[in-house]
């Protein structure tokens, strides 16, 4: 005997009904949304901690900061700190007597402070994940002196130099001249100015760079950008270069325009013997390319290349000779040697 039809239908839906809810659930679907009992994935941790500390202008980080680290380092006064990483953090930051942290930037997942103060105060930074706040590590910045303005010239200093032509026959005579510091001052960054009868003379912690201009002619002359003689700290290798003009008005009515490039590197260190003394020095090689227009000569136009050897003394941040060779397309060749002969305090 048959079964009824109606009955026989409904018996195959009901399979099939099974069927899909059986597959759906191999499938990892369902009402719940989540796995086969219903309990969602747990969620992933959050990135351990690792803050990259940068100072100034270095190509990369002197260090990452990961949890329970503790440490201490020395950076120049007026030094600029970046921390970045991967993941959100946040810091606190405790001065020191006199110390300053003035912060540049502040964001979840980079934060930057410019330090200063005197030599031999500090400054400590703590971070710490903004995920988990038991992963955390700090460093302290001790500020130190740059070697530089701690010996920088003062007011009142006199130098004298010697400057001798040695190619034969000399174009110009020999001759000695001096210059004498007018005013100094030295801020707590490390930054110092200082004008002279003759030339004046900046030092920025910030970058480094000791700027060097004629005061004599700067009342006729315009130097953009001012020239950086010297980039500290020192070391062998180090690089900088030049680029700028130098516009002049000389009796009124002449416009003298001299474009410069310039290129220098530190090759090494010697002991350089001047009539000043005897002293260990960077030897500074610099080659520099120059354009020299005047509006009302146009026949004095020149052109032509200098390059000079000198010598900085880092004991006393003082240069103490320089060798120099001009060769001008107008006045041929020039060869000369100044020397240090005393500096006075």
């Amino acid at each position: 005997m048959s079964e009824p039809a109606g009955r026989v239908g409904s018996v195959r839906r009901r399979l099939w009904g099974i069927f899909v809810a059986t597959a759906m659930a191999a499938a990892g679907c369902g009402g719940s949304g989540g796995d086969s009992d219903g309990v969602p994935p747990p969620p992933p941790p959050p990135p351990p901690l690792a803050v990259k500390l940068t100072v100034g202008e270095a190509a990369g980080p002197v260090m990452t900061l990961k949890p329970g680290t503790t440490a201490t380092i020395q950076v120049l006064r007026g030094r600029h700190l970046a921390f970045d990483s991967e993941a959100a953090f946040k810091w606190s930051i405790v001065e020191g007597p006199w110390a300053r942290a003035e912060v540049r930037t502040e964001e979840p997942n980079s934060k930057s402070a410019d330090v200063s103060g005197p030599a031999d105060s500090y400054v400590a930074f703590r971070v710490e994940n903004a995920a988990d706040s038991t992963e955390l590590a700090t460093v302290t910045v001790r500020l130190v002196e740059d070697g530089f303005n701690r010996i920088a010239p003062r007011e009142a200093e006199l130098q004298q130099w010697q400057s001798t032509v040695i190619q034969t026959p000399p174009t110009y005579p020999s001759s000695d001249y001096a210059w004498f510091a007018l005013t100094s001052q030295v801020y707590d960054d490390g930054s110092y100015v200082v004008d002279t009868d003759l030339w004046s003379n900046d030092y920025d912690s910030s970058d480094g760079l000791v700027n060097a201009s004629n005061s004599f002619y700067e009342k006729y002359c315009h130097h953009a950008p001012s020239y950086a003689s010297v980039v500290y700290p020192v070391q062998t290798g180090s690089t900088w270069s030049y680029q700028g003009t130098q516009e002049c008005t000389e009796m009124i009515f002449d416009k003298l325009v001299t474009r410069r490039s310039r290129s220098n590197v530190v090759e090494g260190f010697e002991s350089v013997t001047t009539p000043a003394g005897t002293f260990m020095a960077a030897r500074i090689r610099s080659n520099e390319s120059y354009l020299y227009t005047d509006a009302d000569w146009p026949d004095q136009n020149d052109s032509g290349t200098v390059t000079s050897v000198c010598w900085w003394a880092t004991e006393i941040a003082r240069m103490v000779r320089c060798h120099s060779t001009k060769v001008s397309a107008l006045y041929g060749t020039d060869e000369w040697i100044e020397e240090l002969t005393t500096f006075l305090q």
